[in-house]
Order: structure tokens, then C-alpha cells, then sequence
């Protein structure tokens, strides 16, 4: 399993564009990439410009279909102005998970 985390921060006044964006980003995911295992969207608590995204797919393959699909070229273009600096990203292997059902 491959793991992908990225922290990005919106400019003043527009982190509900951001949050807007992302939610139509994550429609895309639920319906449109099925090796997308889990896709997560955090407001972080102390910063409300700050979000993080957690993603995990079934191979490094379809990270690489997810980071280069359209509505995710779309994002990155339009988000690209109302970002305070860069997106940080962090992806790899999966040394360890712990998943429950309820």
C-alpha cells in the first residue's frame, strides 16, 4: 500500500475557496478512482487556513493516476493563487497500518 500525505496553506480569505475546491476534489476520488483506498480531507483545528490530505492507493501506480488526473490538474492550477507558498508532499511504502471496522 502506498501512502500519500500533503499540507497545503490557503491565503487569508480564501480558505473556504480552498475547502470548497478540495470537496469538489474528493468527488471526483470517490467516483472516478477505485485504487483510491482512503481519501482524507483535515481543517486543521488551531489554523483554519491549514489543510491536510491523506490518501492511500493499492499501488504507486495509481498515485501516479491520481496526482496526474484532470480535476487534479485543474486544482493545482486554480488553487495555485490562492496558496500561501508551496504544497508540502510526503509519500511512500507503508511500514505499518492499523485499520478496524466497526
Amino acid at each position: 500500500m502506498i501512502s500519500s500525505t500533503t499540507i497545503l496553506r490557503a491565503k487569508p480569505g480564501y480558505e473556504g475557496a480552498i475547502r470548497e475546491a478540495l470537496l469538489d476534489l474528493a468527488d471526483f476520488i470517490q467516483s472516478d478512482e477505485p485504487e483510491t483506498v482512503d481519501f482524507r480531507i483535515l481543517s486543521d483545528e488551531q489554523d483554519a487556513a491549514v489543510f491536510t490530505l491523506l490518501g492511500r492507493f493499492t499501488t504507486r501506480d495509481a498515485l501516479h493516476r491520481h496526482l496526474n488526473a484532470e480535476l487534479m490538474e485543474r486544482f493545482l492550477w486554480a488553487a495555485r493563487s490562492m496558496l500561501d507558498g508551496p504544497m508540502t508532499l510526503s509519500m511512500g511504502e507503508e511500514i505499518f497500518a492499523k485499520t478496524t471496522t466497526p
